[in-house]
């Protein structure tokens, strides 16, 4: 297991991660000066990247035993789907 810690095709996956959550987190700073008719939107975008932040956290930094971990997981993975369900709905706005 610690081989895969620092094989170049996983430390390539974990940076790509970390450019795209950050890439993220500054597009959702580039809308807080939204329009208040937006308001629900971006509330919706910010429950998203939580529930995302959430999953990433996980990933990054599994603790736990196998118990703890997979109940964790589920319970982030079901209100990450929720967010993003809850997102989508919103989005049908602009098509």
């Amino acid at each position: 297991m610690s081989n895969l810690y620092v094989s170049d095709n996983y430390l390539k996956k974990v940076a790509t991660a970390n450019v795209k959550k950050d890439s993220i987190k500054e597009k959702l700073k580039e809308i807080e000066n939204h329009p208040a008719t937006l308001d629900e939107h971006y509330e919706a975008a910010n429950e998203l990247y939580s529930a995302y932040k959430t999953l990433y956290n996980l990933a990054d930094n599994p603790s736990g035993n196998i118990q703890t971990y997979t109940s964790n997981y589920n319970d982030a993975d079901t209100a990450f789907m929720e967010a993003y369900e809850d997102f989508a709905e919103l989005m049908e706005d602009f098509e």
